[in-house]
């Protein structure tokens, strides 16, 4: 089975719609370019450009340890704002797009996730988990396993 280029991240409708800031800067008399751009360039752009409806930043994917009771993981997973869901179509099984991502304390994590730590999707919201045994999150929302076709792969996302 042979994948196209064209086939990563199609399954989401709004792609069409969704574009990605590239930087570009002129600096001791060299060009580079970057996807890696400032945080804070999302919330400015929704706020300057009006024909921006939703804008989330993207942290590269990590891996974190995360524990809960004395299970332990060690899961790959990234850093985005609260429009993350309300602009992708990362099914969520629990919780909602409006607030999965509305506070710092607040972690999005995979059905995956969710099966390894507490059992089941509905079994895990609500629930505590501790980030790198000293951040204590909560369970905000479960979302269904990414396709393979994906080009960001995470298995939790963070505010």
């Amino acid at each position: 089975m042979g994948e196209n280029e064209l086939d990563i991240d199609a399954w989401h409708k709004n792609g069409p719609r969704i574009y990605d800031v590239y930087e570009r800067i002129h600096f001791n008399h060299k060009d580079e370019a970057s996807y890696g751009t400032p945080a804070l360039i999302a919330g400015e752009v929704k706020k300057v450009i009006p024909d921006v409806q939703y804008a989330t930043q993207m942290a590269w994917v990590e891996p974190h340890n995360f524990r809960v009771g004395e299970k332990a993981l060690k899961l790959t997973g990234s850093f985005a704002s609260a429009d993350y869901f309300k602009m992708f179509d990362t099914k969520l099984l629990q919780g909602n797009a409006q607030n999965a991502l509305n506070t710092l304390s607040g972690v999005a994590i995979s059905h995956k996730m969710a099966d390894q730590l507490f059992g089941s999707p509905a079994a895990a919201m609500g629930k505590n988990i501790l980030l790198e045994n000293t951040i204590n999150l909560t369970v905000s929302a479960v979302f269904e396993d990414l396709p393979d076709i994906t080009s960001t792969r995470f298995e939790y996302l963070l505010n």
